[in-house]
């Protein structure tokens, strides 16, 4: 179903990961675009540092316990919480489950995502927890053999379910 790569080396600290990145014509970007995401696996009390860059992310954690490290403060994360992190946020996720801690990660850009970002409240919340993670775990798994995939229709594809996927959560953010 995927290519995962998998890395023996010290120097990478994700043991098994998987990315795409999506052809994206700028008149897509002014609405909604995911550009680039990818799946992770971090072994146990391993950590992943990173930055959005000038992009919105959003990360599903699919297995395992972790700790994130953001804006100065820490938060727990378990299987079918979302993340919603601004742009140019500096970011670290340790894994702190006795076994692998896994996530799905999509950046994207747009005044739609932008709007639907604030709709969602990750500007207070920055993590969301799904009773039923099922649909929008299996919306996220879609964008991702989408984005491998990255056939003709992939980025439009994929940013309908990224849609989907902010309406979902603007729904439970509004509870």
């Amino acid at each position: 179903m995927f290519k995962f790569s998998q890395y023996s080396e010290k120097k990478y600290i994700s043991e098994e990961r998987n990315s795409f990145i999506l052809r994206t014509p700028e008149s897509v970007k002014d609405v909604m675009a995911v550009l680039f995401g990818g799946y992770e696996r971090l072994p146990f009390q391993m950590s992943n540092s990173s930055k959005t860059l000038n992009n919105y992310a959003l990360m599903f954690i699919t297995k395992g316990t972790s700790r994130l490290n953001v804006y100065g403060k820490s938060f727990k994360l378990s299987r079918g919480m979302i993340v919603g992190l601004l742009p140019e946020t500096e970011y670290a996720i340790t894994n702190q489950s006795d076994n692998d801690s896994e996530y799905i990660y999509l950046y994207c850009t747009g005044r739609e995502t932008v709007r639907l970002f604030e709709l969602c409240n990750f500007c207070r919340l920055i993590a969301l927890k799904i009773d039923d993670s099922e649909l929008v775990g299996n919306l996220f798994w879609r964008i991702l053999r989408q984005g491998n995939n990255n056939t003709e229709f992939a980025q439009d594809v994929c940013s309908a379910y990224l849609k989907a996927i902010f309406l979902e959560l603007a729904i439970i953010a509004s509870d």
